[in-house]
């Protein structure tokens, strides 16, 4: 087998697999695929005169044709799952604090119910941010942390309930402009953006606290 042959066959079986990764594309759709992908794979190898030079060429198209249609058509539903789960989570929040509140006085701990909020609308933004162009291995993994939706969001509001739970016990500091800190507790606005922030950093909030935790020093 030659050198292109080789490239070759190693594509037919990467595109195939990125076919068969297509969770939410419909059968006949997939079918549509694997038709013009075999016929591609008989003109590459099979007859009295193969071609893998035109067959590989061929396939490159084949493969931008399924980035253009399926691309557009993953992103753009994920994000509808992605911000429907936010928003769901965001009136969850608000409800068990609405329950809470009926219980006990809770209005000291209001910030951290506003901070969850902030990171929720922070997670959906930080996606659309990050992938505004699709790779094809972004069709069959989304996120490279192989994460699923109703994972990500409670763990990223988590992670930024920790991160608020540090600042407020002055374990960790910053500033952005003349904001300090400090001014976190006494300003619903500040909160908001520490969880919008949070959001935005999902992808590396968690390591980031992992990796300051670890460099404390507990007396």
């Amino acid at each position: 087998m030659s050198l292109i042959e080789e490239t070759l066959y190693k594509d037919i079986e990467y595109t195939t697999t990125i076919i068969k990764s297509l969770k939410h594309s419909k059968k006949e759709t997939k079918r549509i695929y694997f038709n013009k992908l075999l016929s591609l794979a008989r003109v590459g190898f099979l007859g009295v005169s193969p071609q893998p030079k035109l067959s590989q060429n061929s396939i490159d198209l084949l493969k931008h044709e399924i980035l253009l249609v399926e691309g557009h058509r993953i992103k753009n539903r994920y994000m509808k799952i992605l911000g429907w789960s936010a928003i769901v989570s965001i009136v969850v929040c608000w409800a068990v604090y609405a329950i809470l509140t009926s219980i006990t006085n809770i209005t000291p701990l209001v910030g951290y119910f506003i901070v969850w909020s902030g990171a929720m609308v922070g997670t959906w933004i930080s996606f659309g941010a990050r992938k505004t162009t699709f790779q094809l291995d972004d069709l069959s993994v989304l996120e490279k942390d192989n994460m699923d939706i109703y994972i990500r969001l409670p763990y990223v509001g988590i992670c930024a309930l920790i991160f608020l739970l540090l600042l407020n016990s002055n374990i960790f500091s910053f500033s952005i402009g003349d904001t300090s800190s400090e001014s976190i507790a006494e300003r619903a606005e500040f909160q908001l953006l520490v969880g919008v922030i949070a959001g935005l950093l999902e992808s590396k909030l968690g390591s980031r606290i992992y990796e300051k935790i670890q460099g404390l020093t507990i007396k």
